[in-house]
């Protein structure tokens, strides 16, 4: 998302970090059985969210949340905890532990007037607090862009799960060519830092004996 299509970063109206981790979490709920890799993974990410009908659908962790049932925008705590459309039988420990982490953030934001959840073109729920729309910072020309971009990279990672061999593997190359490019300078940038460190930790008269043998 970020290297390849550019598409992470609220403050450029693009999809906030917290939003990407919660689609993806909504994956692993309702693709858990068939998941075997990360790039099916992807593919299942690429295609779920190209084809979401965001115009009529809230996303939750839990499933599709329809935005006729948030009258004005408004939604309350307690309508949020009741599950729509619920793709996996949530395990009681994880049900648990999303009922405090919630309550204890209700706690910090004060008693008061229900928050209302604002709709926009794209609306993804706050696990922890589900009156938050995660995806309020996504402007109308960044979500056309958006589902464009997922859209394209679903049919190229199609494309490639027919093709066989050295074919295949040139065509993840070329489909993941910034992100292994932004690796290879940051792992570069690591070890150059990591040799920095260990000659301020060398003793002064071993760092001058390795200048003079220069």
């Amino acid at each position: 998302c970020y290297y390849e299509s550019r598409l992470l970063g609220a403050h450029h109206g693009l999809i906030s970090t917290y939003a990407l981790e919660t689609l993806v979490l909504y994956v692993f709920n309702k693709y858990h059985s068939s998941i075997d890799s990360p790039l099916a993974v992807l593919y299942n990410f690429l295609v779920e969210f190209s084809s979401f009908d965001w115009d009529h659908y809230c996303l939750s962790l839990l499933g599709p949340v329809p935005l006729k049932d948030l009258p004005s925008g408004a939604l309350t705590a307690d309508a949020a905890l009741t599950p729509h459309n619920t793709l996996l039988e949530v395990d009681g420990r994880l049900a648990d532990s999303l009922s405090r982490c919630r309550a204890e953030m209700a706690s910090s934001k004060g008693e008061g007037a229900p928050r209302a959840f604002v709709i926009r073109c794209l609306n993804i729920m706050d696990p922890l607090l589900p009156t938050n729309n995660l995806g309020r910072s996504v402007v109308r020309s960044s979500f056309a862009r958006i589902r464009r971009a997922f859209g394209h990279a679903a049919m190229l990672l199609r494309c490639t799960a027919l093709k066989d061999g050295d074919a295949a593997a040139e065509d993840l190359d070329r489909l993941f060519r910034n992100t292994r490019a932004a690796l290879k300078q940051h792992n570069a940038a690591g070890k150059q830092q990591q040799q920095q460190q260990q000659l301020r930790q060398q003793p002064r008269e071993q760092v001058l004996s390795k200048l003079e043998a220069l």
